[in-house]
């Protein structure tokens, strides 16, 4: 069920993206504004010590990647902290 949240999470996104100022928000932007929106899911369910499911490193790492996608965060980012939507559009072409 994890891709068809996330898909839906992308649409929302953008369509979020769209009523703050981009007009037609890049695939980048788009998953960019997910990832930083998500949560660290850190100790995860099982272990304590180094026998715990996920690593304390910070994300992303090889078991829980950036986390869980959380569109809450992405919408109301908490006290302090805010989210600077900047989408650059002449990117590198096929072969550059």
């Amino acid at each position: 069920m994890a891709t068809p949240l996330t898909a839906g999470m992308a649409g929302l996104t953008r369509e979020y993206l769209q009523s703050r100022g981009q007009s037609s928000p890049s695939a980048a932007l788009v998953k960019a504004t997910i990832l930083n929106g998500a949560e660290n899911i850190s100790p995860g369910q099982y272990g304590t010590g180094v026998a715990r499911e996920i690593p304390d490193a910070p994300p992303p790492n090889n078991v829980s990647g950036w986390g869980r996608a959380n569109l809450g965060n992405i919408a109301t980012p908490g006290a302090g902290a805010n989210f600077l939507f900047y989408d650059v559009q002449n990117s590198l072409t096929t072969g550059q």
